[in-house]
């Protein structure tokens, strides 16, 4: 209580005087002109208490004059007339000055503490934070509006509990070290998770202050700043990230095959494991021919199977009924009535509880489903559970399209790849031949390797290896150009420099070519041995010298065909001796490896060509060289493997020798 207003403050003083000489009054006859002034200490405190300075020294001034006229000699009058009566107003006024600084002062103080105690309370009330206050039990002795809010309750509901009631169980544990940690100092920002009356989770950041008095712990305050909504964000981002990539490493490996039906293994396998699931599998429909088949599915170790082949019509359930508009069949539990009789009890022969199907159509038809599911308890799937079913569904349908346009590109690439391998003329004098042929292991990636063996004239022949770029339909289809327009221009031109020339004249003139073509063209004379060649940037030619045992390369004359408009391809010679063998192959042998840096390398097939034995027959050898590359590889060629051998024959024998192709 303050008196505000000058009026105040002197009536405070007055009213505490006239109380005080009231109280004195009835003790005159008893004491009579002693002690006049022992009433009027307190009321100079009281003025000075709630009048402040002003009323201090009023309730003083008017305690001397009320104690003079009244009560000191001669009475009704302001006269003092001893020493020691003016001696006592004196020390009384000197003591009065001093009660009323002391009492205003402490009175201004506490003021102030008030005054700060109350907006202290009044930012606390009002923070945008959770704050609890507790005391050395560890009970809550105050909490803000905003935390009772936070987790569902009145903050008068707190009062005096104990701090940890408004933890999660899960981590109560926890709140001892926080509160160890707190009464040595401050803790800053500690994840806890609080619980809500409603029994929900709460996420909160938790810094704890200790307060101590006269270096004992006497309070702690509590900051807590709800992260709730952040939490789940980061979980959203957490689960969408981590839904990606494992859509992205689903993908990745259904991508990695062109076998329908490894595509189809590799998305049950990998779905029902990333989902954890008790079965995946993928269902195909003919509704044509009333059948349906899962040729492979995932399933936990206890389960049986489900391949095989089915009548529809057996389980009394028409598949299309099931897929609205081709929404996905999403089924929590079948066991809660929502479904048919012959949908319920086709799915518990099936040992299905919880599914998630999604439906593939061809042209709206549907041919197939991709699901996975719970065998023995339901499920509620997440929306990121059905969606990843629904990605890894549209990637696996559309995988198993770019199949099936890689195996009939395939099949049309490979009979026109077919169609285009020359017949090895049934005599070449003095030469030996042994062509070899072997597309590489992805079949779909026919590629636009070729040879060619043909006669200019009966004294010469040539020798043709290339390789178109590209693969498929589009190489095959620019190797057939390749391969007869060569036979043209050597037919019409026998130097091979001359003719590969003017072949490149014309390719790049009129854009016949699509990329380039590497080709070794060589001319061979049966009469003297003699090989003139032009290598259009192809892998060095080697021919192994009987003599010698010496193997010699070939190297490119020019550029490869298509590459420049204006090349000129010049050409080499050399000679064969009886026994040489010449040696022309494409990089699929040349760059073949387990890995892309450690290929074969020419290097590497030169020393294999050396080591074949003299007395090999050449189609042998053309199988050793391939069957020794292979296994260099780890068993697996990245491209095509075409390779031509020659052995130059003595004279006497190659007038009767038949060569083999």
């Amino acid at each position: 209580v303050r008196a505000k207003q000058p009026l105040q403050e002197f009536g405070v003083a007055l009213v505490s005087v006239v109380v005080a000489m009231l109280f004195r009054l009835p003790f005159t006859p008893l004491l009579g002109a002693q002690v006049p002034f022992i009433t009027f200490f307190p009321a100079i405190v009281v003025g000075a208490w709630l009048g402040g300075w002003r009323g201090g020294l009023t309730a003083t001034t008017l305690s001397v004059l009320v104690a003079v006229y009244f009560l000191i000699p001669p009475h009704d009058s302001l006269l003092i007339t001893t020493t020691a009566d003016q001696l006592s107003v004196g020390i009384f006024l000197f003591v009065g000055v001093c009660a009323s600084a002391m009492g205003s002062l402490q009175r201004n103080r506490e003021h102030e503490l008030a005054r700060s105690e109350s907006r202290f309370r009044l930012l606390l009330e009002t923070a945008n934070e959770g704050v609890v206050r507790t005391d050395t039990d560890d009970r809550i002795t105050f909490i803000n509006e905003r935390m009772a809010q936070m987790i569902g309750f009145a903050p008068d509901q707190l009062l005096g509990q104990p701090i940890d009631s408004l933890f999660c169980p899960e981590d109560v544990e926890r709140v001892p070290i926080l509160r160890s940690l707190g009464r040595k100092g401050t803790v800053d920002q500690l994840e806890f998770r609080l619980r809500h009356r409603d029994g929900s989770d709460v996420w909160a950041l938790v810094s704890v202050t200790a307060v101590h008095d006269a270096g004992e712990f006497a309070e702690t305050f509590g900051l807590f700043t709800d992260i709730t909504e952040r939490k789940k964000a980061a979980e959203r981002v957490d689960a969408a990230y981590r839904r990606e990539t494992q859509i992205n490493q689903i993908g990745q490996a259904i991508r990695g095959t062109n076998d329908p039906g490894e595509i189809r293994s590799v998305a049950s396998r990998t779905l029902g494991a990333a989902l954890c699931a008790d079965r995946a599998y993928y269902s195909a429909f003919d509704l044509a021919h009333d059948q349906s088949w899962i040729e492979e599915d995932y399933r936990r170790s206890d389960l049986p199977s489900l391949t095989g082949k089915y009548t529809i019509s057996s389980f009394d359930v028409t598949p299309a009924d099931y897929y609205p508009a081709g929404e996905t069949l999403v089924m929590q539990d079948t066991h809660d009535g929502a479904w048919s009789t012959a949908m319920s009890g086709a799915l518990k022969s099936s040992r299905v509880r919880s599914l998630i199907s999604v439906p593939l159509y061809d042209g709206g038809t549907l041919v197939g489903t991709l699901a996975v599911a719970m065998a023995d308890e339901a499920r509620d799937w997440t929306p990121g559970e059905i969606t990843l079913v629904e990605t890894i569904a549209v990637q696996t349908r559309s995988a198993l399209d770019i199949s099936r346009v890689h195996y009939r590109e395939h099949r049309i690439a490979a009979e026109l790849q077919n169609a285009l391998l020359p017949s090895t003329p049934p005599r070449i004098p003095r030469l030996e031949l042994a062509p070899y042929m072997k597309p590489a292991l992805d079949e779909a990636e026919i590629g636009g390797d070729f040879y060619d063996v043909f006669a200019l004239d009966e004294r010469h022949h040539c020798l043709i290896i290339g390789d178109v770029s590209g693969k498929g339909l589009a190489a095959a289809a620019q190797l057939a150009l390749i391969r007869n327009s060569l036979r043209t221009t050597l037919y019409l031109y026998h130097p091979p420099g001359h003719a590969v020339t003017q072949l490149n004249h014309i390719l790049t003139q009129h854009d016949l070519l699509v990329g380039f073509v590497t080709a070794f063209v060589a001319v061979y004379d049966s009469a003297s041995g003699q090989i003139t060649y032009a290598s259009c940037g192809h892998e060095p030619g080697m021919i192994r010298r009987a003599a010698t045992g010496d193997v010699e390369e070939l190297e490119a004359t020019g550029p490869p065909l298509g590459a420049s408009e204006n090349a000129i391809f010049t050409e080499a010679t050399t000679r064969l001796t009886t026994g040489d063998v010449l040696f022309l192959y494409t990089d699929g042998l040349s760059e073949a490896g387990p890995n892309r840096r450690q290929l074969l390398g020419t290097d590497g097939l030169r020393a294999m060509f050396a080591s074949q034995g003299e007395e090999t027959e050449v189609e042998a050898m053309a199988s050793r060289i391939v069957a020794d590359t292979s296994a260099y590889a780890e068993g697996t060629f990245r491209d095509d493997v075409c390779l031509l051998i020659a052995r130059y024959l003595p004279a006497e024998v190659g007038e009767e020798h038949i060569g083999e192709g």
